[in-house]
């Protein structure tokens, strides 16, 4: 089950809310990567002022500074393959953004050189 941050959940609230006439919810959950019945549980928790988290929950979030080492590289490891987009979704999902994926890529990749000249 994927986790997703407070601020990702208000601004697909606010993109879905906002969307063009021609544009359908379902779209809107496809274009961020959520689920449709997800999509519509936070619309519906945002319209009775349920959506905001309270101050316990928030401390269950992480920061990207907070992840160890293995998992940066269990990140690295699963957006290899991705696109952009695909990756970038993953990241949102993890409450980090793409650019924390590529400098945790060049650290290792850094002390990978580092390494092997010794």
């Amino acid at each position: 089950m994927s986790v997703f941050s407070q601020e990702f959940k208000v601004q697909s609230v606010e993109k879905a809310l906002s969307r063009r006439p021609e544009q359908s919810l379902k779209q809107i959950a496809v274009t961020l990567g959520v689920g449709y019945s997800t999509l519509q549980k936070w619309i519906r928790l945002a319209k009775k002022n349920q959506l905001e988290k309270t101050e316990s929950n928030m401390s269950k979030e992480k920061s990207p500074q907070d992840w160890n080492t293995v998992e940066r590289f269990e990140a690295i490891v699963h957006c290899h393959h991705l696109t952009d987009d695909q990756a970038s979704a993953y990241c949102r999902e993890q409450g980090i953004y793409l650019h924390h994926l590529n400098t945790w890529k060049a650290e290792f990749l850094s002390e990978s050189k580092l390494q092997r000249t010794h």
